[in-house]
């Protein structure tokens, strides 16, 4: 638990990437940390037995969000 607890308050420190856009502090600048450090505090929920369900929205469904870290550099709907 600790160690989460670290990753959090490092991500915290970092700098926003844009700052002409407003999220909650905490989040890391890449997704794909952000994302490690969601589902280890799924996995550790679970661990602990504080809950027995957990669900996780990686995107909204009209987001458009492009996946540098997978080779998508844009939205490829069109």
């Amino acid at each position: 638990m600790r160690e989460i607890e670290q990753r959090i308050e490092k991500s915290e420190r970092m700098p926003v990437a844009n700052p002409g856009v407003n999220s909650p502090a905490g989040i890391p600048a890449e997704f794909d940390e952000h994302i490690q450090i969601m589902f280890d505090m799924m996995i550790l929920a679970f661990q602990t037995d504080s809950t027995r369900i957990a669900t996780m929205m990686l995107a909204g469904e009209g987001s458009n969000r492009a996946f540098p870290e997978l080779g998508i550099s844009r939205d490829t709907t069109i």
